[in-house]
C-alpha cells in the first residue's frame, strides 16, 4: 500500500512539472506545426496514465482473498444444501407426527370400542349370572318348599297317674314327616281343666314357657321329647274328671326351622282330649289322650 501511494505521488508531481514549463515561440511553434501533429500527453485527448504492479504481497493477498471468496461460497453452497435437507427431514418428520397422531387415534378408537364391548360383555356376564343365581336360588327355594320337613305331633300320653297334688306329666312323641331336616328350636307342653259343654282356651299357651331344645331330626324320624310338667290338679278336679263334668285337655307345640336362606319358620301343634281309665283310689286315676276333631289348636304350617 505504501509503494502505491509512493507511485501516485511521484506521478502527481511530474504532471504538475509539466504542465509549468514555458510555452514555445511562434518558431518553434510554427516548426513545431510544420511537423507532424502528435496529441500531447497530460490532455484530455491523451491523458496521463501512470500503470501500478502489484507486487508478491498484493498477489498473495488477492489469492488469499480469492481463496477466502471461493471458500465462502462453497460453504454458503453446503449450508443452503444441508438447510434444504434438514427442511425436508422436518417436512417428514412433521408428516410421521401426523400419520402417528393418525394411527394413534384410530388404535385410541378402536380401544375406546373394545373397552365399550368389554364393559357390555362385562355387563351381560354379570346379568347372566345374576340370572343364573337367581335361578338357581328359585330351583333351590321350590325344591325345599317341596321337599320341606313337616312336623307333626304323633303321640301324647300320660307319663304318670294323676294325682291330686302332684305335677301333671305329660310325654309327646314328634315325627318329621317331610322330605328334608327339620331343626326343633321350640317345644312346649300345657293342660287345663275344661268344664262340660264350654270351650277350650283360644291361647293356651300364653304363659308356657317352652323348651329350646335345637334338635335337628331328619326326614322320618320320631322323637320322644323328655316328659314335661303340664299343670297340677286339685281333689275338687280330679274328681270331676272322674265323673266326667270336666274334661283335661292337653295342647302342645313345635317350633321348627327349615333349611332355605333365610330359614323359614314353621309351628305344628296339636290339642288332645283325656279318655280317664276307671278303677284305682279316688284321687289317683290314669287315661289316654284322644284327638280332638275339627279342633282349631290342631294344625301344622
Amino acid at each position: 500500500m505504501q509503494i502505491r501511494w509512493l507511485l501516485f505521488s511521484f506521478a502527481l508531481a511530474v504532471g504538475i512539472a509539466q504542465s509549468q514549463d514555458k510555452k514555445p515561440t511562434k518558431e518553434e511553434s510554427g516548426t513545431a506545426a510544420g511537423k507532424s501533429t502528435r496529441p500531447q500527453m497530460g490532455t484530455n485527448a491523451r491523458p496521463f496514465v501512470i500503470a501500478v504492479q502489484p507486487t508478491e504481497a498484493d498477489r498473495i493477498e488477492a489469492q488469499s482473498r480469492e481463496q477466502e471468496r471461493k471458500n465462502k461460497a462453497k460453504s454458503d453452497d453446503g449450508l443452503v444444501t444441508w438447510t434444504r435437507v434438514l427442511a425436508w427431514i422436518a417436512g417428514l418428520q412433521f408428516l410421521a407426527l401426523i400419520l402417528h397422531a393418525y394411527i394413534f387415534r384410530s388404535q385410541a378408537k378402536v380401544l375406546r370400542e373394545s373397552i365399550g364391548e368389554m364393559r357390555k360383555a362385562t355387563l351381560a356376564s354379570e346379568r347372566a349370572a345374576s340370572a343364573s343365581q337367581m335361578a338357581a336360588e328359585t330351583a333351590r327355594q321350590e325344591y325345599i318348599s317341596s321337599h320341606r320337613p313337616r312336623m307333626r305331633i304323633k303321640h301324647v300320653w300320660l307319663s304318670e297317674p294323676l294325682e291330686e297334688g302332684k305335677p301333671v306329666m305329660v310325654n309327646v312323641v314328634s315325627v318329621n314327616a317331610g322330605d328334608s331336616g327339620a331343626q326343633i328350636i321350640e317345644f312346649g307342653v300345657v293342660t287345663c281343666i275344661v268344664p262340660k259343654h264350654q270351650h277350650p282356651p283360644n291361647d293356651p299357651f300364653k304363659d308356657v314357657t317352652g323348651l329350646y331344645p335345637m334338635i335337628t331330626l331328619p326326614s322320618g324320624k320320631s322323637l320322644d321329647h323328655t316328659p314335661q310338667e303340664a299343670g297340677f290338679l286339685t281333689l275338687s278336679e280330679v274328681a270331676s274328671i272322674r265323673i266326667g263334668t270336666a274334661s283335661l285337655y292337653c295342647f302342645a307345640y313345635v317350633d321348627y326351622i327349615d333349611s332355605s336362606r333365610p330359614p323359614i319358620p314353621r309351628k305344628t301343634s296339636c290339642c288332645r282330649i283325656l279318655a280317664p281309665s276307671g278303677g284305682g283310689a279316688m284321687s289317683i286315676f290314669g287315661g289316654v289322650f284322644r284327638r280332638v276333631d275339627e279342633s282349631e289348636h290342631e294344625y301344622a304350617d
